[in-house]
């Protein structure tokens, strides 16, 4: 009876304190730059929209809007920014504080965004929590780091890393090369030239569309599908998901996929020569014509297109392969 007494103090005067807080905070900076400039964004759970100008200046605009209702004797939330200038390199930082004391808050209708605007040549380096990116029409350099959130970029003529927990990546039109790292999302790409494009993925399927270049793929769970390729050497594992490659032209082929569970669909182009070796535990390898095959037994189809100059090995656990 004691402690039902305690408990129900305890939830009258924790009501007593609730209170209603409204955020509503606006920054604006301004920085001159010269070529060789870079742009350090650290933006917390914020979006992040940044578009190209002709003026030599990195203009960042940071609006966080937000109504919260605590409970206790939470500290006041609050948000800040620090903008800083050192050399060639501008550094912005977001920052969520006041979230010390006994209680809580909850917040409702929250607006957290970055709009930047800066010459094309500006190198840029996100560092997020919980916020989608958006970059279109850069010609430098971009390192993005997500806890969580999606990646938008088009046209973009440099050199990408990413690295993402848990978020999607859209990439339409890119000259550079890319290095991404997700543990649970998508991937979608079209339209690159990219001397090296390498991708991991732990939980996610991957599509590239009109692209050519090396590529070296690692999927630990989803399915790849690449078409209308180019290149000349590709890597491509993974331990659960299918694998469809449509390759249009390739010079001094060398491509070697290797699958613990799923099917691989390779398509080819009559110009492409290359001698093929296809390696299978569990599964079945049609080869489209048959008479490209030299050699068949139970785990293993040999043979030869053109004049055999690529090599092409395949190796499966438990797949079917198809090589037309």
């Amino acid at each position: 009876m004691r402690a039902a007494l305690i408990a129900a103090a305890l939830s009258l005067g924790l009501a007593a304190a609730a209170s209603a807080e409204r955020i509503d905070r606006e920054f604006h900076e301004s920085f001159e730059v010269a070529r060789g400039a870079r742009l350090e964004l650290v933006h917390g759970d914020g979006g992040v929209e940044i578009t190209p100008w002709e003026r030599d200046v990195i203009d960042v605009h940071v609006v966080y809007r937000a109504e919260l209702k605590s409970i206790g004797a939470a500290t006041k939330p609050d948000f800040q920014v620090d903008f800083s200038q050192r050399g060639g390199t501008v550094r912005v930082v977001g920052r969520e504080t006041g979230r010390r004391g006994f209680g809580w808050f909850t917040s409702r209708n929250r607006e957290h965004r970055y709009t930047v605007r800066a010459p094309a040549w500006v190198v840029l380096e996100l560092d997020g929590d919980d916020g989608d990116v958006e970059l279109t029409g850069w010609r430098a350099a971009v390192d993005i780091e997500l806890d969580d959130g999606d990646v938008e970029i088009a046209d973009v003529r440099g050199d990408v890393r990413l690295e993402l927990e848990d978020g999607d990546v859209v990439i339409a039109g890119l000259e550079g090369e890319l290095a991404a790292e997700l543990d649970d999302g998508d991937v979608r790409i079209t339209d690159c030239r990219s001397p090296r494009l390498r991708i991991r993925a732990q939980d996610g399927n991957l599509a590239v569309d009109r692209c050519d270049g090396s590529m070296e793929i690692t999927v630990d769970d989803g399915d790849v599908e690449l078409t209308r390729i180019s290149g000349s050497r590709f890597r491509i594992r993974g331990e659960d998901g299918d694998v469809g490659l449509e390759l249009v032209s390739a010079s001094e082929l060398d491509l070697e996929i290797e699958l613990d569970d799923g099917d691989v669909d390779l398509r080819l182009s009559p110009e492409i020569s290359a001698s093929f070796t296809v390696e299978t535990d569990d599964g079945a390898v049609r080869v489209s014509p048959e008479e490209r095959v030299t050699s068949r037994s139970r785990h293993r189809v040999s043979g030869r297109l053109g004049d055999g100059a690529g090599t092409i090995r395949i190796r499966t656990h438990d797949g079917d392969v198809t090589l037309r």
